[in-house]
């Protein structure tokens, strides 16, 4: 593996629990976080980095960040080349400092190199990105002509703006006279929010551009990963909004430490699945196909209307990717009937009757209701027991919009959370009990997920995890496509032994388990004729033959 990234320590996949990070961030906020934290350990004095121009928005600029503020408002990515003597005047500057630069592969092998020299030895910290090509700023002046926005007009300029993964977005200054459309995410072209008018194109068309303006000296490196750094970033696809991140040295074991970080060890074969198509690019080259492709398009790209490059880059993005948290958010979205089906189930209110039966949640109890839906388990866990405080967290803008209304009306005391991530923006041992009732199987990442339910739950708290019998996917599928039920969406039901490894884990102790519904639907009689065999069958068949697993679990 080493030949093809360079020596490490281990590999992680890492996120900012700071939602302001988070959120200004293009993977992750690995490198902003660190930078913070190695400011405030007093490992650097300052950090070199790129920010957009305050002056003429859609220009970068190298300078020195000594606050927080300063780091902060530098961050997010800058694809454009930028020259290395810019960074080198900075730290020529600022000798007495003890200095952090970001940059690339080229930039941080030249400074390896001139380091050997005696030089610049005030540079204590070098944060490499992954870097597969750069391109020239006449990239980024095709794009604002694309738009047709003059540049008096640009108010910002971002090269991964919008929701993760994000892409080319300009904001402009022009008020606009008629009303706004109103977008969750900025949809591909021109649109207007706020009665602004703004130009957005996603990640995708990168890709494009990159084949179109790619430099010489790009198709001769060989280093992906910024073998040379202290510790290498790069975005951790289908993580939602995190960064893969290597270690190289001591220094960058050390940033590893930061508490405002969480993490995940991945082996190499991960690694190899986010990234693979690049590594190959650099250590093995490129097939002749692409390179005919890439001969193509840096021929003919400028004069091909991008109309007809959108279908492509949209098919290439969904190919490349398994589904993501933002997947299942979207589902849920477009799902119109969730209540109506529901309401009339009899499995479906199972999930929260045999949940309580099962919890020892007490009076007064702050609960995360992860996932919530419409609403339908806070409800009913909220008639059971007096003064429960709720937060309801969940991936669907709908769904949390109906929750909102649902609760309120009901006069429970609750507040609503819209998150994309994998990771919680909530402080560690936080709730008194969690629930998470059919979730798990739709998670790209249940492990970590389990995780962050047990970090959140303070010592000897209750989570409570409920999820389906992979026996029963089968019937779930053709429930969906006879239209008995709405569709599952983006899925994966787990084993019975792959959840408890999960929940062990995560540290968590399971203090009860069942597996209940052997008869799903049906006139009342049946129903009640399927509750009594569970009770006969509880402990031996009912653990095969359920429709719905149920851990009720204890923080350690």
């Amino acid at each position: 593996m080493e030949k093809y990234i360079g020596s490490y320590k281990n590999i992680y996949v890492c996120q900012s629990k700071d939602e302001k990070i988070l959120k200004k961030s293009s993977s992750g906020g690995f490198v902003t976080s660190s930078l913070i934290y190695a400011l405030k350990n007093k490992i650097i004095d300052a950090a070199i980095v790129v920010s957009m121009n305050k002056e003429k928005p859609w220009k970068y600029e190298v300078t020195l960040a000594k606050t927080e503020k300063d780091i902060i408002s530098s961050a997010g990515s800058k694809y454009t080349i930028i020259p290395l003597n810019e960074f080198l005047k900075i730290a020529n500057n600022n000798q007495k400092l003890k200095l952090a630069m970001v940059g690339l592969p080229c930039h941080i092998t030249a400074i390896r190199q001139l380091q050997k020299k005696g030089l610049y030895k005030n540079i204590k910290l070098l944060i490499g990105l992954f870097c597969g090509y750069n391109m020239p700023f006449k990239a980024t002046e095709f794009l604002i002509k694309k738009s047709k926005i003059k540049h008096y007009q640009i108010k910002t300029l971002e090269y991964r703006g919008n929701d993760y993964p994000g892409g080319f977005l300009i904001k402009t200054k022009q008020k606009m006279k008629f009303l706004p459309k109103k977008y969750q995410q900025y949809p591909e072209g021109h649109t207007t929010i706020s009665n602004q008018k703004h130009y957005f194109l996603p990640k995708g068309y990168y890709d494009f551009l990159n084949l179109m303006f790619v430099p010489k000296g790009c198709l001769r490196c060989k280093d992906y990963t910024s073998e040379l750094a202290d510790i290498s970033v790069g975005d951790a696809w289908n993580w939602d909004n995190s960064s893969v991140v290597i270690p190289r040295t001591e220094l960058g074991n050390m940033l590893m430490k930061n508490p405002l970080i969480t993490n995940k060890k991945i082996d190499e074969k991960e690694l190899y699945r986010m990234h693979w198509h690049n590594i190959k690019h650099k250590k093995i080259g490129d097939s002749l196909t692409l390179k005919a492709i890439m001969l193509f398009i840096k021929t003919f790209g400028r004069i091909i209307p991008f109309r007809l490059i959108s279908p492509i880059i949209k098919r290439r993005t969904k190919i490349k990717r398994r589904w993501s948290l933002k997947d299942v958010g979207e589902h849920w979205d477009r799902t119109n009937d969730y209540d109506d089906v529901n309401k009339g189930t009899y499995s479906y209110f199972r999930r929260f009757t045999d949940g309580y039966k099962l919890s020892d949640i007490r009076d007064n109890a702050y609960v995360l209701d992860y996932c919530a839906r419409t609403g339908n388990g806070t409800s009913y866990f909220a008639g059971k027991k007096k003064n429960l405080k709720f937060v309801c967290m969940d991936v669907s803008e709908k769904m949390q919009k109906i929750a909102n209304d649902v609760l309120k009306k009901k006069g429970i005391n609750f507040k609503t959370k819209l998150i994309r991530t994998t990771w919680f923006p909530i402080k560690d041992n936080t709730f008194d009990n969690v629930l998470c009732f059919e979730t798990v199987e739709h998670l790209p990442h249940p492990e970590i997920t389990v995780k962050e339910l047990a970090r959140v739950t303070k010592p000897n708290g209750e989570v409570i995890i409920t999820m389906p019998n992979t026996l029963w996917e089968f019937i779930h599928w053709v429930a969906a496509v006879t239209g008995i039920h709405h569709s599952e969406g983006p899925h994966l039901f787990i084993s019975r032994k792959k959840m408890i490894e999960y929940i062990k884990n995560a540290g968590l102790r399971i203090k009860k388990e069942e597996t209940t519904v052997l008869i799903a639907f049906g006139p009342r009689f049946i129903t009640k004729f399927g509750e009594f065999f569970e009770k006969i069958f509880k402990n031996n068949l009912m653990q095969y033959l359920g429709l719905r697993r149920i851990f009720v679990c204890e923080k350690i």
